[in-house]
């Protein structure tokens, strides 16, 4: 099932690079996943992407959620949404999705209730790549 956004979303990789320069001056960790990850892994966009998700640590998450707020973004409505998985979007076409964890004593990335084996395994928190010019840290996908 396809979900309905309350409006269309792009993310280019000139947005998605300024939004990364905005974590990054927060002195914020994260890894880029979904779409652009596998883009950023080729070094180039192959496609059109609806949005950016992230994987962001939890102790960084308020920082983070305060950063976009401030840039006017809001909870995006998705069917799925959950405190360790949602989407924010700034109403115009820019949208962000954040995969909350808490990095493991073997590096792992848990993603939500430890109950639900949802996994960053540490290796897949290791790609390298480059979105619009920035270097960044990716999930490889060969290992999630």
């Amino acid at each position: 099932m396809t979900e309905k956004r309350a409006w269309p979303t792009q993310m280019t990789g000139r947005d998605a690079a300024e939004i990364l320069g905005m974590v990054e001056r927060l002195g914020v960790r994260i890894w880029i996943d979904g779409g652009w990850a596998v883009d950023a892994l080729l070094g180039r966009q192959t496609r059109h992407h609806a949005d950016l998700d992230i994987v962001i640590e939890q102790k960084d998450l308020d920082a983070v959620v305060g950063m976009f707020k401030t840039r006017g973004y809001r909870s995006a409505h998705r069917n799925n949404s959950h405190p360790w998985n949602f989407a924010l979007g700034d109403g115009v076409r820019r949208e962000v999705d954040l995969h909350v964890v808490v990095i493991d004593e073997q590096g792992n990335g848990i993603c939500g209730p430890p109950a639900n084996f949802d996994v960053y395994p540490a290796a897949a928190l290791t790609g390298i790549g480059a979105i619009h010019g920035r270097i960044v840290r990716c999930v490889s996908h060969r290992m999630r």
